[in-house]
């Protein structure tokens, strides 16, 4: 084996290309580097461009729900107050008749109570006028409790 004794200017020569070559390695490093900041800045983007729409998206059909709903409470709540006001009404007439029958009922009691009380006025001044009526009268009673 014979061992080759390089000179200065070799060595030097070695050494600037091992530079030359670390150094474009260095530069394609960097620009890879960059290149990959780059994209993951340009994906970042992306993401949050992304997640924005998706927001969006979400408030936009949580607010139609919401729509949705307000109507849907606003429709019943007119049924609601529809049928109250039917069920007062048909109540205001069942409590109108109630009343009506209960002072017919009052009004025809009270005419058989005035004839009633007309004619025992009636028999008491035929009494006062004729007094052997009282006595047939009472005589009469009297044998009908017997």
């Amino acid at each position: 084996m014979k061992l080759r004794k390089g000179t200065h200017s070799e060595t030097a020569q070695h050494r600037e290309e091992a530079e030359r070559r670390h150094e474009q390695m260095t530069a394609e490093h960097t620009v890879s580097r960059t290149a990959a900041e780059h994209e993951v800045t340009k994906l970042r983007k992306e993401l949050s461009d992304a997640n924005a729409k998706l927001k969006n998206a979400a408030n936009a059909v949580a607010l139609e729900a919401e729509q949705r709903a307000n109507q849907k409470v606003a429709h019943l709540a007119t049924q609601y107050e529809q049928r109250s006001s039917e069920l007062r009404g048909s109540l205001e007439a069942d409590c109108k008749r109630i009343v009506d029958d209960t002072v017919e009922y009052a009004r025809k009691g009270m005419e058989g109570f005035k004839k009633e009380e007309q004619a025992v006025i009636q028999e008491m001044r035929a009494v006062d006028r004729n007094p052997r009526l009282l006595n047939s009268t009472f005589n009469f009673k009297s044998k009908q409790r017997n």
